[in-house]
């Protein structure tokens, strides 16, 4: 039985051998099925994809890529697309049983720009032209930024003129199927050497003399000018004025950062015109008479005197002795680096021992000014002053003063006289000093504000007080007449509230019997709300009586002083 299984199983396995051997080759070899798949793609330019093939019943294959390269028999190829875009692939697979064929798109993305470029020709100083070559990638069009501020390019190699010197920060924008990209690169252009240079007016005419100077200086951003005479300025068209004559080099340095330079050209300024002026004393009296001469000439270097008698002088303050009486045309020519000029005044001198000499002798604080006969001369405190006339005639005199004390303070005139002298053949002496004591007020007021009340010998309750308006009309209003007490102090204060003071210190009465003094207000001076303005002094002046007028300053400081 076992034996008969071993025959059985061995009769099947030969039947089907020959059934099936028999079977094959009466049937077609299958057709082959192409397929693939891909990995690798969608990524830029240039890109390897990598084909992997799945397909059944081929023995050979043929690969089109797409792009219009060469084809590949390869089973499993590589492929690098160097452009971007979507690309056909086809693959063709043969076998016994035929060829089959399938295509599958393959996306590719464009290769992003690279944007890149070199230059040439900026080592040159300004106004200097740079050769821009691009070397980007990728690219299609280009947009140029030169960093100074002057329009963009699109061309591909541009050239580009640089004005001025400096840093410059250039841009490239390049544009391609995959986008954009910039680059940017520093430039260095050298600033061009500063050329000095300028001209003037206004020069070549007497001192003082203001030059106009305009400056002609290229490639410079900072000017210093150096005039020659100790002035300077950092201007760039200055106006300069020199005071005296001469020659002058005028020195302007032009600077900018690439460094600096110099030009120094000569000014010419004349000399100033001498004015030719001087005063006398002395003179009008009788020969021999010794006149000093007080040289006031301006712009001048020598003199030369011409007394009118044949007597000359080259001195500046010269003297000079008339031996005969007359008048005499006494001539200055002052001479200076500007030219010279020339004065002439008259000298009276009288005929020897033919009049009167009148002293007037200052025994006050201050000076005082002495006019006779229209001959005014000063009388300093302690001295005295000589004047010589015609005898028996009738002149007549002023005196007016002004001045401080040894303390610092200002007083009024004390004098005691008859304005009028009747001249002998011989000598007069004349003492200024303090006599009488009545006088007549008066006020103008010239300042912004109405005065009341008036207060005279202030303090003392005679004769005190006028209880009168005294408007600011400009006009002078007879205040009354009163006795004076030393020292004597007179006041107003402003009508409006709250009261405000001025006040004139120091009235040093009396004075010569009937005299009158006017006070003159000038304040002008709006005062301040609450708080009283500072005290203030004014210019006073007696009215005349006669031929006789006295005038007398106060200072805003003063103290009471008593009199001598």
């Amino acid at each position: 039985m076992k034996k008969f299984k071993i025959y059985l199983a061995l009769f099947s396995m030969i039947f089907l051998t020959v059934f099936f051997s028999n079977c094959k080759k009466d049937s077609p070899p299958p057709v082959p099925v192409a397929n693939f798949t891909f990995s690798g793609d969608n990524n830029p330019a240039p890109c390897a994809v990598t084909f992997s093939n799945f397909s059944t019943n081929a023995t050979s294959y043929n690969w089109n890529f797409g792009d219009g390269t060469q084809a590949s028999t390869e089973q499993n190829p590589q492929h690098t697309y160097t452009t971007g875009g979507t690309f056909n692939v086809i693959l063709m697979a043969a076998g016994a049983g035929g060829s089959n064929s399938t295509n599958k798109s393959v996306t590719i993305k464009y290769p992003i720009p690279g944007a890149n470029f070199t230059f040439t020709g900026n080592t040159n100083p300004a106004p200097c032209t740079v050769t821009f070559t691009n070397t980007s990638t990728n690219s299609t069009s280009y947009s140029w930024n030169f960093g100074d501020n002057t329009p963009a390019s699109t061309d591909q190699n541009p050239q580009h003129i640089y004005a001025a010197g400096g840093t410059y920060s250039v841009q490239l924008t390049v544009t391609g199927q995959g986008g954009s990209n910039s680059v940017t690169k520093s430039l260095i252009i050298q600033y061009p050497v500063p050329v000095a240079n300028f001209t003037f007016t206004g020069n070549n005419s007497p001192a003082p003399c203001t030059v106009t100077f305009t400056n002609s200086s290229t490639n410079a951003t900072t000017y210093n000018w150096n005039f020659g005479d100790g002035g300077t300025s950092t201007l760039a068209n200055p106006q300069h004025s020199f005071s005296t004559g001469g020659t002058f080099s005028v020195q302007l340095t032009a600077t900018n950062p690439g460094g600096n330079n110099s030009i120094t050209k000569s000014v010419i300024i004349q000399g100033a015109a001498p004015v030719a002026n001087f005063t006398f004393s002395g003179d009008n009296n009788p020969a021999p008479c010794t006149v000093t001469f007080t040289n006031y000439s301006t712009n001048a270097t020598a003199y030369n005197w011409n007394f009118g008698d044949g007597g000359t002088s080259t001195g500046t303050n010269p003297q000079h002795t008339y031996t005969t009486g007359g008048t005499f045309y006494v001539q200055l020519t002052a001479t200076g680096p500007g030219g010279n000029n020339s004065i002439t005044k008259p000298v009276f001198i009288l005929n020897p021992a033919t009049g009167t000499d009148v002293t007037f002798n200052n025994e006050v604080y201050t000076d005082i000014y002495i006019t006779l006969n229209g001959n005014t001369q000063t009388i300093y405190p302690g001295n005295s002053v000589t004047f010589y006339s015609l005898p028996g005639s009738s002149v007549s005199y002023s005196a007016y003063t002004y001045g401080v004390t040894t303390t610092g303070s200002q007083i009024g005139l004390e004098l005691d006289w008859n304005y009028t002298i009747n001249l002998p053949g011989g000598s007069i002496s004349f003492n200024l000093i303090f006599t009488d004591t009545y006088f007549y007020l008066y006020m103008k007021n010239e300042g912004t504000h109405n005065l009341s009340p008036l207060t005279v010998n202030y303090l003392l309750p005679q004769e005190t007080t006028d209880y009168i308006v005294i408007p600011n009309d400009y006009i002078e209003y007879n205040i009354g007449y009163y006795y004076a007490f030393t020292s004597t102090q007179v006041n107003a204060y402003y009508q409006d509230d709250p009261t405000y003071y001025t006040y004139w210190y120091n009235i040093n009465f009396p004075w010569t019997n009937n005299q009158s003094i006017e006070l003159i207000n000038t304040y002008k001076k709006t005062p301040i709300v609450g708080k009283a303005p500072p005290l203030v002094l004014n210019p006073q002046s007696l009215k005349p009586v006669g031929n006789f007028r006295l005038n007398t300053k106060v200072d805003k400081n003063a103290i009471n002083v008593p009199c001598k």
